[in-house]
């Protein structure tokens, strides 16, 4: 099986390599820069591309659709890009067509398992500081008392809550 994987893999780059070759004089360069997001994406979600794939062997007017509905979560850092406004550093997930976007215009990358595990802590961290605050600020849960009345029941409630305050306002008037 996975020589079956890798194989498909090797044929998937292949593929894409081609088709950015192809594209860099054939194409405009913003349709290049869309087969380099699609080359891209692939990469980060071989299974959405080769459904993708198949689906456009029986129709070749598809396009893309598993690859931009995927929710498959790819972890990216930013990099330092002054021109584009972005700090280097900032750890965020996005799904595979974002972020194959994000990596293109050169603003991401994707994130090594360490930088992964050191936001998750941080996560961590500011969720545990946020709890503490809040204990601080409110020591006591305050209790809530759910009552599920049938209609009838808040009927007479409120009947009788009427009665009663106009009785109270007859006898101010008083």
């Amino acid at each position: 099986m996975s020589s079956e994987t890798s194989g498909m893999e090797v044929l998937d780059k292949l593929t894409t390599e081609q088709l950015l070759n192809e594209t860099e004089s054939e194409l405009s360069p913003l349709q290049r820069h869309w087969a380099k997001v699609a080359g891209v994406a692939a990469d980060l979600d071989p299974q959405a591309a080769a459904y993708d794939d198949q689906v456009r062997k029986a129709n070749p007017a598809h396009r893309n659709s598993f690859m931009l509905t995927s929710t498959k979560a790819v972890w990216l850092t930013s990099i330092r890009n002054p021109t584009k406004g972005t700090i280097s550093g900032r750890v965020t997930q996005a799904p595979p067509w974002l972020a194959a976007q994000y990596i293109v215009a050169e603003t991401h990358r994707p994130s090594k398992p360490e930088e992964i595990e050191a936001w998750k802590k941080e996560q961590e961290k500011r969720k545990e500081a946020a709890t503490k605050l809040a204990t601080e600020r409110n020591p006591q849960p305050v209790p809530h008392i759910v009552v599920n009345l049938p209609a009838e029941s808040v009927q007479s409630i409120r009947d009788a809550a009427r009665q009663s305050g106009q009785k109270q306002q007859s006898e101010t008037k008083q």
